[in-house]
């Protein structure tokens, strides 16, 4: 498990996790799909970013610095077969690929 920080205002907490969670593997196999056209393993790794970032979600004082918009936090999926990196876009309900037009995206918003 690794974490980022980078500080700036807001703050921007980026994350990401290796696909090894239990739970995670539970939710797919029972049909729950970020992208169904990806194989079962990287479907595992999606879903295990969105339940790491709820797990971080669940601490005070990270509650505390998302009310006062002092913290965002970024659900990054990394593509390692074709090196793209994702973000998840919680208002389109999945990862979108970052590239200049999303960076750009993400950068408005902080």
């Amino acid at each position: 498990m690794s974490y980022s920080i980078i500080l700036n205002n807001p703050i921007n907490f980026l994350y990401k996790k290796k696909p090894d969670g239990k739970e995670a593997l539970n939710q797919v196999r029972n049909g729950v799909k970020i992208n169904p056209g990806l194989s079962e393993h990287n479907q595992l790794s999606q879903v295990n970013v969105l339940q790491q970032m709820e797990h971080i979600k669940s601490y005070p004082f990270i509650q505390e610095r998302l009310k006062r918009k002092e913290l965002r936090l970024h659900g990054w999926w990394f593509d390692i077969a074709h090196a793209d990196v994702y973000c998840y876009e919680q208002e389109q309900n999945r990862f979108v690929l970052i590239d200049e037009t999303e960076a750009q995206h993400i950068l408005e918003r902080t």
